[in-house]
């Protein structure tokens, strides 16, 4: 591994695997924050393209850098939990290889966790964009209130507008190791939402609309559950997590009961958005598939 920057608030973890062309985009938008006290921690997951030559080439020009690479792939949320406990500043982000970041993300979203101790995530603005940098027209999503809110007011938020990526927001690096002992509970496609809701439901979270993530939306992720067998696990997996998550939270039972609408809303969109007759026509198939031992 590369000497790492001393001193830094913040650390920047991007775990990536074959990040090809993206990852140098991504690269140069991190190093052009107007915030510059920070140092960036890329763990290669065993990449078979240009990732590590690239990698290691910026590592040598910049400080700021630590490049470490693993000797096997060791699977996607392991090595987001990689990035985190090589970090050593204050606060701590996750940085996607194929997104890029408005020159004030870091520094606006730094300021607001420093001005109040009680927060533990602060986040900003998602706009969407193609493989070509373009505006794409998934509508964007806006960051959590300036302020600290109602947990209520927050999660309504987090269900209507499906803001994941305040998952790349910047958060306390100490409350982290509570947050991320479910990352081994949730499925790879939607964790992130079931991250978010757990820390929303028990946490303070505040955002920043100048602060902007442009994320490209990537309808073809390698995560994404396709056939039938694969979907209907992915559905008992999420709603489960969905009901835990929402029971094992601090907030009173009534006012969890109040937040029931919401949930089921955003299980009927989100998890459930076929109809019944499609649903369980999925569910045979994948009962036949079980029975034929096909994946």
């Amino acid at each position: 591994m590369s000497q790492k920057s001393k001193n830094s608030l913040v650390s920047i973890g991007l775990p990536v695997y074959n990040g090809g062309p993206m990852l140098e985009r991504a690269l140069k938008s991190l190093l052009a924050q107007d915030f510059g006290d920070f140092e960036l921690i890329i763990s290669d997951n065993a990449s078979t393209d240009s990732t590590q030559a690239l990698s290691a080439a910026y590592a040598r020009n910049d400080p700021r850098i630590r490049y470490s690479r693993n000797e096997r792939n060791i699977g996607v949320m392991p090595n987001f939990n990689r990035v985190r406990e090589l970090a050593t500043a204050e606060y701590f982000m996750w940085a996607s290889h194929d997104d890029t970041w408005s020159s004030n993300y870091v520094g606006a979203l730094v300021q607001l966790l420093e001005q109040n101790d009680s927060p533990v995530l602060s986040a900003g603005r998602t706009e969407y964009v193609t493989e070509t940098g373009e505006r794409d027209p998934l509508p964007m999503t806006h960051a959590p209130p300036s302020s600290i809110v109602a947990t209520e007011e927050l999660i309504v938020q987090l269900l209507e507008e499906h803001p994941t990526s305040w998952f790349y927001g910047i958060y306390r690096r100490a409350a982290l190791p509570d947050l991320v002992g479910n990352f081994d509970r949730f499925p790879v496609w939607g964790g992130d939402v079931l991250f978010l809701l757990d820390c929303c439901l028990n946490h303070d979270v505040v955002g920043d609309d100048t602060a902007v993530i442009y994320k490209m939306n990537n309808r073809e992720s390698r995560y994404r559950p396709i056939t039938p067998r694969q979907r209907t696990a992915w559905q008992f997996a999420f709603a489960t997590g969905l009901v835990r998550v929402m029971a094992e939270s601090k907030l009173p039972w009534s006012r969890k009961l109040a937040l029931r609408s919401n949930f089921l809303r955003y299980g009927r969109k989100r998890v459930f958005s076929a109809s019944l007759r499609s649903t369980a026509r999925q569910w045979v198939r994948a009962a036949a598939a079980v029975g034929r031992g096909d994946e």
